[in-house]
């Protein structure tokens, strides 16, 4: 919370009036991001064309944003912008004849396979190969 008062130049307890602690702050800012994801509705390829692209978007949104690979999730943000991103990624697959459950888990299937690429030992290297 300091960090964050001292980057918007404020005192660390004023920060207290507008979030009640840490957990809260890293819920804006997930959902804050989340925001940034494209959504076409018009994607080449169908469903797969589909999910290529909210694997796409995620990948961006971590390249964009790494400190989201050091967030734990143990339960899901549920701000205005979350629920548009999971309800675009679920319309990506509706109609093929998956129910609920199995539409999630297609879902959860391709976002966690991209968060865990982009955690991955490659990445690491790769970051401190551009830096040198």
């Amino acid at each position: 919370m300091r960090r964050v008062a001292e980057k918007l130049g404020v005192g660390t307890m004023s920060l207290y009036t507008y979030v009640p602690g840490k957990p809260e702050l890293l819920d804006v800012m997930l959902d804050t991001v989340y925001g940034e994801t494209a959504r076409p509705e018009d994607v080449p390829g169908g469903w797969r064309g589909r999910l290529e692209q909210i694997a796409r978007e995620n990948w961006a949104l971590y390249l964009r944003h790494p400190w989201l690979l050091q967030v734990a999730t143990s339960r899901p943000v549920l701000g205005p912008h979350t629920t548009a991103k999971y309800e675009y990624e679920l319309r990506a697959i509706d109609g093929i004849g998956l129910s609920d459950v199995e539409m999630d888990s297609v879902i959860t299937l391709v976002t966690g396979f991209v968060h865990g690429a982009a955690r991955g030992p490659w990445r690491r290297s790769r970051r401190r190969s551009t830096r040198g």
